[in-house]
């Protein structure tokens, strides 16, 4: 075998030994997107991790900015990472298909309902650098959903309506009181009938028996009838 094959060989394995980048993933949190990168190094601040090139692929000119990471997480399975969305857990981008806990992550704001794109190009130290070879570039991403406007509630008075006036077209309608007592005419049957009273004269008696007896004239009898 050609010695410098040999040499390069090592340089290579030992370049995936202490290449210590592993995984990507991400989540949505309540102001934007954090994105997470796993790492063999334990305890490693994030101001020691050095720094990650990442590409802001929705911005004008697709920008590349070297980043200091926002945090670090450490002995914290996938799927439990902090930070994201109630409800919601972290998903995976790419991995290495190695497990370690350890992790880095970068917060970015973002606008709500306009999609947004990043890449992560490259890790600059060697807890950073990627730990396979199909690691970097990652892209990832993401929309930040604006929330659903809330209706204002309905003004409720405090007074209890007034009931308006209403007629009596119930059961308990009014009615009109028609008397049966209907005052009848008086119909008097007392009718006065005419008096028939023929009061003849009696002979009188008289002294002087030449004298003729005068006849006597009976009044008639005028009967008003009554009435009741």
């Amino acid at each position: 075998m050609n010695f410098s094959i040999v040499i390069m060989f090592l340089i290579g394995g030992l370049s995936q030994v202490h290449s210590h980048g592993t995984e990507v993933r991400t989540c949505l949190t309540t102001t934007g997107m954090r994105i997470f990168v796993e790492h063999w190094h334990p305890g490693t601040p994030p101001a020691n991790t050095g720094t990650m090139t990442i590409q802001a692929n929705h911005e004008p000119g697709a920008p590349s900015t070297p980043l200091i990471a926002t945090g670090h997480v450490y002995d914290t399975a996938p799927g439990s990472l902090p930070g994201c969305r109630s409800g919601e857990s972290d998903a995976l981008v790419i991995s290495c298909d190695l497990v370690h806990n350890n992790w880095v992550y970068y917060d970015f704001p973002i606008t709500c309902g306009v999609p947004v794109e990043y890449t992560l190009i490259s890790g600059q130290t060697e807890v950073l650098t990627e730990g396979c070879t199909e690691l970097y570039p990652a892209v990832i991403q993401g929309t930040f959903a604006c929330a659903t406007p809330t209706a204002a509630p309905a003004t409720v008075s405090s007074r209890a309506p007034t009931r308006a006036p209403t007629s009596g077209n119930g059961n308990g309608k009014g009615s009109k009181g028609k008397g049966n007592g209907k005052g009848s005419k008086g119909n008097g049957n007392g009718k006065g009938s005419k008096g028939n009273n023929t009061g003849k004269g009696s002979k009188g008696k008289g002294k002087d028996n030449n004298i003729p007896p005068k006849k006597g004239k009976g009044k008639k009898g005028k009967g008003k009838g009554g009435r009741s």
